[in-house]
């Protein structure tokens, strides 16, 4: 991750994304007015953007953004096991369902729905 200056077009700092420690960097997003997200195959880090400090990490299994709502992100993993991600604090709530198993977010981010055959789980998220 770098930040160029606009009107110079110098360098202002450069930061490995690796530094999060949340594996191979899959996406990167801004949040609020100067925090970086970044969603790794193993979890989820932010960024100081004014300076590239390392604010939080949250490290987790290997999983993919399933969804992203305001300050939570959804990580999802192949078997179906779920984290809800804080991205303020890092911390995150894991839920572990059956494979193949279907989610829903409510409209505000506060549930997550777990489909598992004939069984259908709310969790809060927050």
């Amino acid at each position: 991750m770098y930040n160029l200056d606009i009107n110079t077009g110098a360098d202002k700092f450069e930061v490995p994304v690796s530094k999060g420690g949340v594996g191979h960097a899959a996406l990167i997003m801004p949040h609020k007015e100067n925090i970086v997200i970044v969603i790794g195959d193993k979890g989820v880090s932010t960024f100081n953007a004014d300076n590239g400090e390392l604010l939080t990490s949250g490290n987790y299994k290997k999983s993919s953004l399933f969804e992203r709502f305001e300050d939570l992100v959804i990580m999802k993993t192949e078997k179906s096991d779920v984290a809800a991600f804080n991205v303020d604090t890092g911390k995150y709530e894991e839920f572990k369902a059956r494979k193949d198993s279907g989610f829903s977010l409510t409209n505000y981010g506060e549930h997550l729905f777990v489909y598992e055959k004939r069984v259908v789980t709310k969790l809060k998220t927050r």
